[in-house]
C-alpha cells in the first residue's frame, strides 16, 4: 500500500472587526465559512491517498501583509515537507505577489477546486487566478459602499437588524449565562472565602468553568465583575452580604 501524501490545511475567513479573536491563543473561529472550507478540503483530498496531519485556522484579511498564521503554516511546510492545501486560492491570499513568491519557493500547495493540478506545472492558471482575486478584493469595498448608498437613497436605514434582533438576542444570551454562574460564584465567596475579582477569576479558571464565548478563553477580573453586575441587577440583591467588605465594590487605596 502506497504511503499517503501528508497535507497541511489552512482555513481562512476575513478578520473579525470587533477583534474577538485577539485575546485568546486557543481561539478557533467556528463559522459556516470555515466549516464549508473544511468540507471542501476533506472531500477533495480523501483518505487513504491523503492524510491531513495538521489544520490551521486564520481570521484575517487576505489583503494583509502581516499574516502570522500564514507564516507559521509556511514554516511548518518547509520543516515537514508537507503539501499545503486550501479550499480556494483566495483563502490562501488575495495578493498576487504572495502567490508568485510561493510558486517560486520549495513549498508545494494544492487547491481543492483543482486537486489534481500542480500549480507549479500550471503557472498561467494560478497566476491569472491570483490577479482576479486581488482585483476582486480591490473592488469589493467600492461595491459595498455603492450598495449602501442605494439603500439609503431608497429610504433604507442601516443597522436595524443589529439593533432590533442581534442586540436583543445577545442580551438574552448574556443574561442567561450570567445567572447560570450565580451558584458557583456564591459558593466561591461564602464557602471558599474568595473576596476579590482576581481571586474569583483564578478560581473559575482552576475549575475550568467556561466563559461566555466557550472557546478556551480565560476568566479575568473584569469579566467576573461584569457577570456579578448583571446578577445583582437582575436579581435585585447583593451576591455577597458583608459588613466589612464585599467583592462588589472597588476599594481605593
Amino acid at each position: 500500500m502506497d504511503t499517503p501524501i501528508k497535507l497541511v490545511a489552512l482555513y481562512r475567513i476575513s478578520e473579525d472587526k470587533k477583534g474577538k479573536n485577539k485575546k485568546s491563543k486557543n481561539y478557533v473561529p467556528n463559522t459556516l465559512g470555515m466549516q464549508a472550507q473544511k468540507i471542501m478540503v476533506h472531500q477533495a483530498f480523501p483518505k487513504p491517498r491523503y492524510t491531513i496531519v495538521k489544520e490551521f485556522y486564520e481570521r484575517r484579511s487576505g489583503r494583509k501583509k502581516n499574516r502570522p498564521v500564514l507564516n507559521e503554516v509556511l514554516d511548518y511546510c518547509r520543516e515537514t515537507k508537507c503539501v499545503l492545501v486550501v479550499a480556494r486560492q483566495d483563502r490562501l491570499t488575495r495578493r498576487f505577489i504572495v502567490v508568485a513568491a510561493l510558486l517560486e519557493s520549495n513549498i508545494d500547495y494544492r487547491v481543492s477546486l483543482y486537486p489534481e493540478l500542480d500549480p507549479k506545472k500550471n503557472l498561467m492558471i494560478f497566476l491569472m487566478q491570483a490577479i482576479i482575486d486581488q482585483l476582486e478584493s480591490m473592488t469589493l469595498s467600492q461595491r459595498v459602499e455603492a450598495a449602501i448608498h442605494v439603500k439609503l437613497d431608497h429610504g433604507g436605514v442601516m443597522g436595524q437588524y443589529g439593533k432590533n434582533v442581534l442586540s436583543k438576542r445577545n442580551h438574552e444570551k448574556s443574561l442567561a449565562f450570567s445567572l447560570s454562574k450565580t451558584k458557583v460564584l456564591t459558593k466561591l465567596v461564602n464557602v471558599n472565602g474568595v473576596t476579590s475579582y482576581n481571586g474569583l477569576a483564578k478560581a473559575l479558571n482552576k475549575l475550568k468553568e467556561p466563559t461566555y464565548f466557550d472557546d478556551g478563553r480565560l476568566w479575568s477580573a473584569k469579566t467576573v465583575r461584569h457577570v456579578i453586575g448583571i446578577i445583582e441587577r437582575e436579581t435585585g440583591r447583593k451576591l455577597v452580604k458583608s459588613k466589612k467588605r464585599t467583592i462588589l465594590k472597588t476599594h481605593k487605596k
